[in-house]
């Protein structure tokens, strides 16, 4: 089913030019750049670079930063939320599983009214990319389909392909069928079948070596 609309894709799309000064891949953190998310310059941009914190926390300080985190996300305070975040990777630490979830999750929620939703969803690349890279266990795939959805409203090509090369090099694998038609589908609307291609390549290449089935397309 995938392949048969993959083809129609292939068919339906028409060549666009880009330009060569244009990098085809994002650099994983690239979503620094405002240009990755949105053709307009914006004035805030989100990173993990850190707060000034302790460089190491011990357990109460932890627990009370997680406590913090917990209470910002059942307020809907993004900002303060992102800010324990950050307090937290600044020790080179992660707030437990259902906290790492219940973030990105938030942060891909663009429905929030008043809020920048380019500036949410950088935020939530950003965690999202540092989890997989530090402890991608914590990372639940249905975390990663609801933020992908999110990049599809935007169309947010660049960073989503991104994603997925971060998950690919961490060997993060998840399953083709909860982001592959999400993928094409962001592609098919900004012309970077080109970009998609060599994901799709890459799947299929892990699919064989690693013998899972799942991420066959």
């Amino acid at each position: 089913l995938f392949i048969e609309m993959f083809r129609k894709t292939l068919t339906s799309i028409q060549r666009r030019h880009f330009s060569s000064s244009s990098p085809e891949t994002p650099s994983l953190y690239s979503f620094l750049k405002p240009s990755l998310f949105s053709n307009k310059p914006i004035t805030l941009t989100p990173s993990l670079s850190p707060p000034q914190t302790p460089k190491t926390l011990t357990q109460d300080q932890k627990s009370s930063i997680e406590s913090t985190l917990h209470d910002s996300l059942t307020s809907h305070n993004t900002d303060e939320a992102w800010k324990a975040f950050r307090s937290l990777t600044a020790a080179s630490s992660l707030p437990e599983k259902r906290l790492v979830n219940t973030l990105i999750t938030h942060l891909s929620d663009a429905g929030e009214s008043g809020e920048n939703t380019s500036h949410r969803l950088k935020r939530a690349f950003a965690s999202a990319a540092y989890v997989i890279e530090k402890d991608p266990i914590l990372l639940e795939f249905e975390t990663v389909r609801t933020l992908m959805e999110s990049m599809k409203l935007a169309k947010a090509a660049s960073p989503a392909l991104a994603l997925v090369k971060c998950m690919f090099k961490n060997r993060y694998f998840v399953p083709f069928d909860l982001w592959g038609h999400l993928i094409i589908d962001i592609c098919r609307e900004n012309g970077s079948l080109a970009a998609f291609l060599k994901v799709f390549r890459e799947s299929c290449r892990i699919a064989i070596d690693e013998k899972l089935d799942f991420m066959k397309p």
